[in-house]
């Protein structure tokens, strides 16, 4: 740089960006507690990404001494939207800006080398454009987390819920559908999904709340995909339901449509990052009510399975939610197995060959054991137990005992009391 040829330091920042908001990044996850919590997930996503977009409104502003766009502060209103969400504090949002902007004048600073200009303007004047990109930022955050008026963020889907209520209860739907000018559409796709734990979700390092909102955000925004922004849902980082409009379109059939559905709900797993499990059915509005629960059901039935299947309908395992239905004898029968119920591998054994049509040969591979040795135990099952796995009543019997014993065992775990 010299007198005649003073610095171009927007450009000159322009060129380190990656290292500039890498060194940002780092700064903020180290001096602000908060976001040493976050998963890593967070941090090298949505805070990175975030971090890059204000690097880049301040060399902008920098250059022009124009202040950021209305566009430019929507996209940070909408991030401290999703922050807040994620019950992330605002003040650990406001100290990672004032990080920022700390940063950049430093290195503005170490730039200056006491010439006190640059070819956008005297030190001082980058200063105040810095701190007029801080002051609209940090309104933008405030906005997204409605601080001002005290309550959440309005709802982007006005009257979903409502209307979702109002059918899964039963009740009139009418009124919620007219009051919010929506329609109700005479056939749905009902879905009940399970959603695995994510490795956020448990790692003691990570705010599992953070991930945990993270991950049923993600999820809404799927349902919104498939159902084109008309699904009704209920979700949490767990799963959920949801109902998805049929699409009438000439010449396809039900089948069809369900292939199309299907295709959809088995990426699921890929965008959620973890195992995803849904059971479908196409009900009329009226059934809502009582399918749901069925529905609810079946996908608890289907993530038991040893052999998964992401999208499963009540034609894929009508006995088993047949024999799983509760009844006066579930309980003696869930019993009938109580001798082999301590035995991990002798009643994974028994799921596994109940799972795989009774075929000794596909059991012991997805076991990875010796045929052999899948006989053997399935002999010692049959002596502990008294049923005989070569009848085909007996069949029945261990699997409505296995359907029941694992109902029982889930209520447990909800409810220890029980």
């Amino acid at each position: 740089m010299t007198a005649d040829q003073p610095l171009r330091l927007a450009d000159h920042l322009a060129q380190r960006t990656a290292t500039i908001v890498g060194n940002v990044v780092t700064r903020i996850r180290s001096e602000v507690d908060f976001y040493r919590s976050l998963p890593d997930e967070t941090v090298n996503g949505d805070v990175r990404r975030i971090v890059r977009r204000n690097f880049e409104m301040v060399v902008r502003v920098i250059a022009t001494g124009a202040a950021p766009t209305p566009a430019e502060l929507a996209e940070l209103e909408e991030s401290a939207r999703d922050r807040a969400d994620e019950q992330v504090p605002l003040g650990a949002v406001l100290d990672a800006y004032q990080i920022g902007a700390r940063e950049w004048l430093r290195i503005v600073n170490g730039l200056d080398g006491g010439g006190g200009a640059f070819a956008e303007g005297t030190l001082a004047e980058i200063g105040d454009r810095v701190f007029r990109w801080l002051r609209s930022a940090t309104g933008a955050v405030i906005a997204g987390y409605d601080v001002d008026n005290g309550i959440g963020a309005p709802d982007p889907r006005p009257g979903h819920v409502e209307l979702l209520d109002a059918l899964l209860a039963g009740d009139d739907h009418t009124a919620a559908a007219d009051r919010f000018h929506l329609t109700v559409a005479d056939q749905y796709w009902a879905v009940a999904v399970t959603v695995d734990p994510s490795s956020d979700e448990t790692d003691d390092g990570v705010s599992h709340t953070v991930a945990a909102a993270r991950k049923a955000r993600r999820l809404r925004r799927q349902l919104d995909g498939i159902g084109r922004g008309e699904a009704l849902y209920s979700v949490t980082a767990c799963g959920g339901v949801a109902l998805v409009p049929l699409r009438s379109r000439p010449a396809t059939t039900e089948a069809d449509e369900f292939g199309e559905l299907k295709g959809r709900l088995e990426q699921l797993a890929q965008r959620m990052g973890v195992r995803t499990t849904c059971a479908v059915d196409l009900v009329r509005t009226e059934e809502i009510p009582s399918v749901i629960p069925q529905l609810q059901d079946l996908v608890a039935i289907a993530r038991r399975k040893s052999t998964h299947r992401p999208v499963v309908r009540f034609d894929d395992l009508a006995v088993e939610f047949q024999l799983s239905r509760p009844t006066r004898a579930t309980r003696l029968n869930a019993a009938r197995l109580d001798p082999i119920a301590d035995d991990p591998v002798l009643w994974r054994t028994l799921e596994t060959y109940l799972d795989s049509e009774c075929n000794s040969t596909s059991t012991a591979e997805s076991l990875h054991v010796h045929p052999n040795t899948v006989q053997y135990r399935l002999r010692k099952i049959s002596d502990l137990t008294g049923l005989n796995l070569s009848r085909p009543v007996d069949v029945l019997t261990a699997l409505g005992a296995v359907l029941a014993a694992n109902d029982r065992r889930r209520v447990a775990d909800e409810d220890p009391a029980r």
